[in-house]
């Protein structure tokens, strides 16, 4: 659970842990515990969207408004209110297509 590995963290029972970005992030904001991220992500994730067979046309307008968030800026400001400020999803998004 959670909860008893930041709980162990914080009591000093830890050194360190290593979660998911969004849940240490969600842990730590929500109990407003004295944690900080350190180091790169050892994996970057997406989400995914399910698109179904021969939705070429579906696919392609996701593709786009994806595209088009990112370069407007909107994917990231979304991302830093709903994730995190310190999140980078559009640099995190091209590390991940990378891989």
């Amino acid at each position: 659970n959670g909860g008893f590995l930041f709980n162990d963290l914080v009591n000093g029972r830890l050194d360190s842990a290593i979660d998911s970005y969004f849940n240490g992030y969600k842990m730590k904001s929500i109990n407003k515990l004295p944690v900080k991220t350190v180091g790169e992500p050892l994996v970057y994730s997406l989400g995914a969207a399910v698109v179904p067979k021969n939705s070429a046309a579906l696919k392609n307008a996701m593709d786009k408004a994806i595209g088009d968030m990112i370069a407007d800026g909107t994917l990231q400001k979304f991302a830093h209110q709903y994730v995190g400020p310190g999140y980078d999803m559009s640099g995190n998004m091209k590390k991940a297509f990378a891989n």
